[in-house]
């Protein structure tokens, strides 16, 4: 634990971002999720992360959480993401500011 840091350095050491491909089946509801999440690698911070979830129901969104702990820059790519994507990519976007402690969302009403 005490080499957290160093052992973060070295295996991201280059990149930009990490992608984890996940498919999720709900049996009770009988849904297929697929999701990409995206942890943004930051080194004055934990980093932004983003979750692109689509369903087989044809229900797409996008997630977008700053940790507590944010950078002014990851604070500021948070907003941006969520402001400049097109709310007809996905059905529903959603921001999770954890520093503010505040949740947006938009797109189609239900």
């Amino acid at each position: 634990w005490k080499d957290r840091h160093i052992l973060r350095s070295q295996k991201f050491k280059g990149l930009e971002y990490v992608e984890r491909p996940r498919q999720i089946y709900y049996d009770t509801d009988g849904i297929l999720e697929k999701q990409v999440q995206k942890f943004t690698i930051c080194k004055k911070c934990s980093g932004l992360n983003t979750i692109k979830s689509q369903s087989d129901t044809g229900y797409d969104v996008l997630a977008i959480t700053i940790p507590r702990d944010a950078c002014s820059h990851c604070i500021d790519e948070g907003y941006r993401l969520y402001k400049n994507t097109p709310s007809d990519d996905f059905k529903r976007v959603y921001l999770q500011d954890r520093v503010e402690d505040a949740f947006y969302s938009k797109g189609i009403k239900f």
